[in-house]
């Protein structure tokens, strides 16, 4: 385990050494390019290679290659992008701009205006208009709130208007990395990394790797243990059919909502499920005593249990294992399938219902938190190292 984990941090602080140049940069204050100035370039597939000419000797046979995805645009004027949230036709970006443990209050989130590709450089600014945002990370919209995991906080914003409305303190965490939300929008899930500041300024474990919930911003501990190889993305993978009936005296059913969450290791290069408490959506009368009789309707099996099914059926623990390790982003295509980005693969891996496991997308470096755009079928990839965010045609 501990050799698993030691050989993502050795790719991680790698490239981010070989980005910043210097273990511990010099404090300067950023130049901000106008959001006018900010591009999307629009960019065509390259030809088709000629036919090979016909030799004597035998062609030496190649080994099949994922087809070549389609890449629509690349957007340009980001410092660190590090998590991209879709949110109807605008997409957020998290900038960390700097180190991702430096409380510097110089993040910044930026918007993409999906239609037009434009891009508002600093629509939320660490350090302006009351606003303190160090290291921002993944993020989730729920009932108008626009949620940031922020090293050791969750920032609150306006999803509207971009104007903080506070913060909830998360005690002990070290590297809060990404955040979800329940259906209804009452409860949000977030994952912390387990990471801090090694001696030579580059990533270290800190041990304190975990997955949480906060409802009506109340933080609850869901698990937590080094096990856990460092939760990085997390998705919500709704269970269907609604979950487990219990019947009352009085003749009404209470229904509960048998959800999962689904998350992607960077320690190893496993996709893990945890399930998550019960929350009844349909409850029973008051003052009525249940009668103990549980049933389960006729209902399909939820996602992962699915994906269980065909990949390892015996499994004692809830773990698939991908092709590659790092794993960063994981986002949710449809409901059979999930993609999930890989720092050590350069690639975006797809995981569907029966336990098949393809490349999506491959040779990209430092693919981070990625989203899937679902009116438009694209999938969008912020670039860790190279400053832009990716867009490709994925259905």
């Amino acid at each position: 385990m501990k050799r698993a984990l030691s050989s993502s941090v050795v790719i991680l602080s790698g490239l981010f050494a070989a980005a910043c140049g210097d273990s511990t940069p010099e404090a300067k204050t950023p130049t901000a390019t106008p959001a006018t100035s900010n591009t999307v370039t629009a960019v065509t597939p390259p030809p088709a290679p000629a036919a090979m000419e016909s030799k004597p000797a035998e062609p030496k046979k190649e080994e099949p290659k994922a087809p070549a995805k389609k890449l629509v645009a690349t957007y340009s004027g980001f410092q660190t992008p590090e998590s991209v949230l879709v949110d109807g036709d605008r997409y957020l970006v998290s900038n960390i701009n700097g180190s991702p443990f430096a409380k510097d209050n110089n993040g910044f989130i930026s918007v993409i205006d999906a239609n037009t590709g434009k891009v508002t450089e600093k629509w939320i600014e660490g350090g302006k208009n009351k606003v303190t945002l160090n290291a921002p990370k993944g993020s989730t919209i729920a009932k108008g709130i626009l949620y940031v995991a922020d090293i050791d906080v969750i920032r609150k914003f306006d999803a509207k208007t971009g104007a903080p409305k506070g913060e909830i303190a998360v005690k002990g965490a070290t590297f809060l990395n990404d955040v979800a939300s329940s259906e209804d929008g009452s409860t949000i899930y977030f994952t912390d990394s387990g990471f801090k500041q090694g001696e030579k300024g580059d990533f270290a474990p800190s041990g304190s790797d975990a997955i949480y919930f906060a409802k009506n911003e109340k933080v609850e501990v869901l698990r937590q243990n080094v096990d856990l190889h460092a939760p990085n993305g997390i998705v919500r993978v709704p269970a269907k059919g609604g979950g487990v009936e219990k019947k009352n005296d009085c003749g009404r059913v209470e229904l509960y909502r048998m959800d999962d969450i689904v998350f992607a290791t960077f320690g190893k290069k496993t996709v893990q499920r945890n399930n998550l408490p019960r929350e009844v959506i349909k409850p029973g009368n008051p003052g009525c005593v249940m009668n103990g009789g549980i049933t389960t309707p006729k209902t399909e099996p939820s996602w992962w249990e699915a994906v269980q099914t065909k990949v390892a059926p015996n499994a004692s623990t809830s773990h698939i294992d991908l092709p590659t390790g790092s794993l960063d982003g994981i986002a949710e295509l449809d409901k059979e399938n999930v993609l999930v980005s890989s720092w050590e693969g350069k690639a975006v891996y797809r995981l569907n219902k029966d336990g098949k496991i393809t490349t999506e997308i491959d040779n990209v470096e430092a693919p981070a938190d990625i989203a899937y755009d679902k009116s438009r079928h694209l999938l969008l990839i912020p670039r860790f190292m190279g400053n832009i965010v990716e867009a490709y045609e994925v259905k």
